[in-house]
């Protein structure tokens, strides 16, 4: 009985602790996505006000996910304060909000360029990919992301929230990446 004990406490406390920022515009599914991860079903949501915090277990990770709003008013008067101590940036795309499409590539951007931001991996979970109309490789193309090969850690998965499918994939590239990360 001490054994297992001990054994759970020492893999308890093996895990890296790592903070990762979940950004996205509104309605691009980053609460449901981040309900799936940690309770690994669908919880009914509203358009977040205020912030989420979630501890999940992956790996070696204990990853403290931090889920801000994306409302237009909201990401201009709040992100900025977000930006740094972070270990990675999860973006949420709404693979199928083809009329934000531009907004989304807009504020993407503007996280990929910006100085606090500069030397982190960055995972786009490219959302609702089951009723989806563009793939993946046109998601990349849409967002202009070949500008940043070779210079930034980046990974676009598909994904859907409602059913977790690409969540796993997702995170297993980031846990790769956070493996190596110095700090």
């Amino acid at each position: 009985m001490g054994q297992k004990i001990l054994k759970s406490l020492y893999s308890f406390q093996s895990y890296k602790e790592k903070k990762i920022l979940m950004l996205g515009i509104d309605n691009a599914g980053k609460t449901t996505i981040l309900n799936q991860l940690k309770l690994n079903k669908v919880v009914e949501s509203i358009p977040s006000i205020g912030y989420n915090v979630e501890k999940i277990a992956f790996k070696n990770f204990k990853l403290s996910f931090w889920d801000l709003p994306g409302r237009d008013y909201l990401r201009k008067m709040f992100w900025h304060h977000y930006y740094n101590d972070n270990n990675a940036l999860l973006f949420v795309l709404d693979s199928t909000d083809t009329d934000r499409f531009n907004e989304a590539k807009e504020t993407l951007n503007m996280l990929i360029e910006n100085p606090n931001m500069a030397d982190i991996p960055i995972l786009i979970l490219a959302n609702k990919q089951d009723i989806a109309t563009m793939c993946i490789e046109r998601i990349k193309e849409q967002l202009e992301l070949n500008k940043y090969i070779g210079i930034r850690q980046l990974h676009v998965q598909g994904c859907c929230a409602l059913n977790g499918k690409g969540l796993n994939e997702g995170l297993e590239w980031l846990s790769k990446i956070l493996k190596n990360q110095k700090f």
